[in-house]
Parts: structure tokens; C-alpha cells; sequence
């Protein structure tokens, strides 16, 4: 039925995919489908199929913030990777929710638009950013997000900035079933000169603070009253590793595929310094990350 549905509708789908390729940690067992919309109109039907047949899906976009299970997905993963188009109204820019955030870096800096240097730093797509409300370098998306396009199942709507919810590394988009579609974002005018030459800083800032030379997922845990790097670091943690899975040497908040790593591994490392840290010091660290299983 699936296969029919996505055959006439010429959306681009493929079978039994190593969820490991479309993940930055690189691991994860194998997915049943995966779906490849070219537009936001095939995304919202693909979403409206998977709804009405009952098929469990899960929207991924570029897979830095998610650990795959061993075992794999027996669904639909949407990938919206290819839902990328961008478009600047002045100082405002459209993009859909699969553009990638260092495409949206490269023509803020050819626009000569500055507010949103620090997405040259931030990994995946927009989509995904608005959803995790990612940031770096004291900023996050919601400084710059007017509004969001969304379907709910049965119908688009827009909601406001303020409608978004938007907290630390949170908004509403982790509590609804919607899908995102389209952000508007807003900018300042700014010199190119400039834009290039602070992303370039911050480019050099993370290179020697995060291990960029490794596959990763990000930061593992959130912050709370004190940094959850601090804690685990403080811990003796750093460098603490299950078979390929370790804590970053570089950063204590980042934990590393050194390759050859499985979702297993990472999962038990992060349960590992859960326990650790709240043996030690009382708090309970809260994942950042997403399991996708």
C-alpha cells in the first residue's frame, strides 16, 4: 500500500536503510522505510498517508541530534533532507524546515544579513534546530524565529514566536505531533566582511573546544543550575568509555563514536554518567539528545 502510494505520487523512498549513514553518531540499526519528500506539499502528503493508514513514522532531519537503536526502525523515517528551498524578503528569510543550517550560514553571509552568525556552528537543519531550540556562543533560534509554519495532521497553520514556547533548548514542537514545515527568521543588515570574518572565529572557537574530528551527536545532556559538562567532568568522567562509546577527552558534554561504536554502547554510557553524577553531586542530568527507536 506504502509502496504504491509513494510510487504514483513519484516521492523517492528506499527500503532497509543502515540508520547509522543518516545519523552523525553513526550508529543504529536499519530502517523499514525511509522517504525522501522533494517539496513541502509531498511532506505534508506523506505525513497525511502515514496518519491514515495508521503507519508509524518519524520525521528526521539531518540526524545530529538523535541515536538510532541497534534494532533499527519498523516504520516510516521521513527524511527532509531534500525540503530545503530559502528565500530572503528583506530582512527576513523563508526557509523550509530540511534546509540545512550551514546553507542558511552561507547565504546569511552572502545577503550581508548578522544576527545569525552562530548557525555556521549549529549541525542539521533549521527544522530541527526551531525543534530543539539549538544553540551556541549565548545565542538560540528563538532570537531569531518570527514564525513557523506547521500541519497538525489536518491542516497548516502559523504560529507566532510567542506561540512557539520557546525555553532552553525547548519548545512546543517536542510536546505536539506536528510537523514543521517553513520558518521565517529575521536578520539585521550587516557588512559580508564582517559576517565572514565572526563565523570564521567561531568556526576556530568549536574546532578547539568540541571534537569536531569525531562523530557525535552534539552535547548529550542539558544544563541545568551548573553545566552538565562541569558535573561530568568534575566526575572523572572524561574519557570514561563502553567498548567504542566514550566520553569526549575534548569536551565532557559530547559523547564519541571512535568507531565501530553501537547505539547500545552509547545508550549505557549515558546511563553510566546519569548514575555517576547523581551518586555524586545529587542532580539529575536530562538527556538533549533523541532516541530514535
Amino acid at each position: 500500500m506504502l509502496e504504491n502510494f509513494l510510487l504514483k505520487n513519484k516521492i523517492d523512498f528506499v527500503m532497509n536503510k543502515p540508520l547509522s549513514t543518516l545519523t552523525s553518531m553513526g550508529v543504529g540499526g536499519k530502517a523499514k522505510w525511509v522517504v525522501y519528500p522533494k517539496s513541502r506539499s509531498q511532506l505534508v502528503l506523506v505525513v497525511k498517508f502515514c496518519r491514515q493508514i495508521n503507519q508509524k513514522f518519524y520525521l528526521l532531519g539531518g540526524g545530529t541530534n538523535v541515536i538510532a537503536c541497534d534494532k533499527g526502525f519498523d516504520g516510516v523515517v521521513i527524511a527532509t533532507t531534500k525540503v530545503s528551498k530559502t528565500k530572503r524578503i528583506f530582512n527576513t528569510v523563508l526557509v523550509d524546515a530540511g534546509t540545512p543550517t550551514a546553507k542558511l550560514a552561507l547565504n546569511l553571509q552572502k545577503w550581508g544579513l548578522g544576527g545569525g552568525e552562530f548557525c555556521c556552528c549549529i549541525p542539521g537543519t533549521v527544522g530541527g534546530a526551531v525543534v530543539g531550540n539549538a544553540g551556541c556562543f549565548g545565542k538560540s533560534f528563538s532570537d531569531l524565529v518570527q514564525k513557523v509554519w506547521i500541519f497538525d495532521g489536518q491542516k497548516v497553520k502559523v504560529l507566532t514566536n510567542a506561540q512557539c514556547l520557546f525555553d532552553y533548548r525547548t519548545s512546543i514542537f517536542q510536546f505536539e505531533n506536528w510537523t514543521l514545515l517553513k520558518i521565517q527568521l529575521k536578520f539585521a543588515p550587516k557588512s559580508k566582511k564582517r559576517i565572514k570574518e565572526e563565523m570564521q572565529s567561531l568556526k576556530v572557537y568549536k574546532a578547539r573546544s568540541q571534537p569536531t574530528m569525531c562523530r557525535s551527536s552534539g552535547c548529550i545532556f542539558r544544563n541545568g543550575s551548573q553545566p552538565s559538562a562541569k558535573l561530568i567532568d568534575k566526575a572523572l568522567l572524561k574519557g570514561y568509555r563502553i567498548n567504542k562509546a566514550q566520553v569526549s577527552v575534548v569536551h565532557a558534554g559530547f559523547i564519541v563514536n571512535l568507531g565501530g561504536a553501537k547505539a547500545s554502547d552509547v545508550l549505557d554510557l549515558i546511563t553510566h554518567v546519569k548514575t555517576v553524577v547523581k551518586e555524586k553531586y545529587g542532580v539529575t542530568l536530562k538527556e538533549e539528545v533523541r532516541i530514535l527507536k
